[in-house]
């Protein structure tokens, strides 16, 4: 299982989004992939942090209890927050609250998360001798990217955000001044 997350327009507050999103190599297939994705809901923070922990959440919601199960991710936060524990939360980190979700899902799962690269070309990961993990890095990239963009804004409405924003930094800075 391959799983990433995609932060779209992350410079533009007003209209940012995120997405996660989980694939699967169909079996018996080449270059066919069942994929889960997901929009991050407008009240939690269109990160990629965050789209990235949204992402692991989903893909423990999806699994059966006696199978053993490998997630790559290329997310370190994703790989280092899955190895603590609920006690290892002291209640005080902003994504708290995803990773207590995401330890009680995991109770009775056989799941190890592993590391693979991200932001690679085919040929780098063949001159590694990684292709298998370059393509399931690159299905899921694209399936969080798909769904991220499917609520996502065209670049116009981000530059009128930007024009916004822009303005609103000079108010403050002017009433500040």
């Amino acid at each position: 299982v391959y799983m990433d997350g995609s932060g779209m327009y992350g410079k533009h507050i007003e209209v940012r989004t995120a997405a996660s999103a989980a694939v699967q190599k169909r079996e018996g297939e080449d270059d066919e992939w069942d994929a889960v994705s997901w929009p991050v809901p407008d009240e939690i923070d269109q990160t990629s942090v965050v789209s990235e922990i949204l992402a692991l959440l989903m893909a423990l919601k999806h699994m059966r209890a006696g199978l053993k199960y490998i997630i790559y991710a290329d997310c370190m936060a994703v790989i280092l927050g899955y190895n603590n524990s609920y006690c290892d939360l002291v209640g005080k980190g902003r994504h708290d609250g995803l990773w207590k979700q995401i330890y009680e899902a995991r109770e009775g799962l056989d799941v190890e998360v592993r590391k693979t690269k991200a932001h690679r070309s085919r040929l780098q990961a063949v001159a590694e001798d990684d292709l298998e993990n370059f393509e399931g890095n690159e299905a899921a990239d694209h399936e969080a990217k798909r769904s991220a963009n499917r609520y996502g804004h065209p670049p116009a409405t981000c530059d009128e955000a930007e024009s916004r924003q822009t303005a609103k930094r000079k108010g403050v800075a002017w009433t500040l001044a």
